[in-house]
């Protein structure tokens, strides 16, 4: 009786144990893109520096938008589209004509790359900050 009685218990253990073991699947969201917005003064070789806004968005379409500051003569606004990919450590965009130019992402924004993928190495600032609402 006493071996009966230890067995329906270890039993009944055994069980509880089994039952406290079981995990539900953990639904996880897939990753969501997000419109995102960017902004800042790039350097300029000849004039006081390029204001640069660049609106990703979700659909994975990009406007670039470039402004040459105290620039001499013609056109000193320049628009880019064209289609964004993020890889694991860049922000990659490919113009309508297939020129691609290279980002990577910092705390509270990006830094332009050069026409290789690699950090510029200049004491100037290459990078844009996270801007909220539209460009």
């Amino acid at each position: 009786m006493k071996k009966l009685a230890i067995g329906v218990l270890l039993i009944s253990v055994i069980s509880a144990l089994i039952g406290c073991h079981t995990r539900s699947r953990i639904q996880e969201a897939p990753l969501q893109p997000m419109a995102q917005s960017y902004r800042g003064v790039l350097p300029c070789a000849d004039c006081a520096g390029i204001d640069t806004s660049l609106f990703l968005d979700k659909d994975g379409t990009f406007i670039l938008k470039e402004h040459y500051q105290t620039t001499r003569a013609g056109q000193t606004t320049f628009t880019e589209q064209g289609q964004w990919q993020r890889t694991a450590d860049k922000l990659v965009l490919t113009d309508s004509q297939g020129e691609k130019r290279y980002f990577r992402p910092t705390d509270n924004g990006l830094e332009m790359l050069d026409r290789q993928g690699v950090p510029i190495q200049s004491v100037n600032s290459y990078r844009l900050t996270a801007a909220d609402g539209a460009l």
